[in-house]
């Protein structure tokens, strides 16, 4: 797992650049040179500050990324699950790549943190 800190969190009145998304995402890149994200799986919850950091961060990295964006979010089905998001996410990713019906080999997980600075991301695969 990877983490870094964004230095305009949305709290800050600032508009944000997903920097510390974005170093997240590099570390984890640079350790998995070989893959592509197949799949994200992310904590969007409907809030826009969530999604600016993520599209700044994508833009950023896109290469890194299979084509087409595969990104599941389970905050659209569940809303959002707080703190039990980042290890639901690392489950659902490991089910999916394990057990799943699909043949994606690798995936991307992310989270950031409401309250803190804190971004943080990790790569599974298969």
């Amino acid at each position: 797992m990877e983490s870094a800190v964004e230095p305009l969190p949305w709290y800050s009145g600032k508009a944000t650049c997903g920097e510390g998304l974005t170093e997240a995402f590099w570390q984890i890149f640079d350790q998995n040179r070989r893959l592509k994200a197949d799949v994200t799986y992310c904590d969007l919850n409907g809030e826009p500050w969530r999604a600016e950091e993520w599209e700044y961060a994508y833009l950023r990295s896109g290469k890194y990324h299979g084509e087409p964006l595969d990104i599941r979010h389970p905050a659209f089905c569940w809303g959002d699950v707080g703190a039990a998001t980042a290890p639901l996410l690392a489950g659902m990713a490991a089910y999916d790549l394990f057990k799943g019906y699909n043949a994606k080999e690798s995936a991307l997980v992310w989270t950031a943190s409401g309250l803190q600075p804190w971004r943080s991301g990790c790569m599974i695969t298969r």
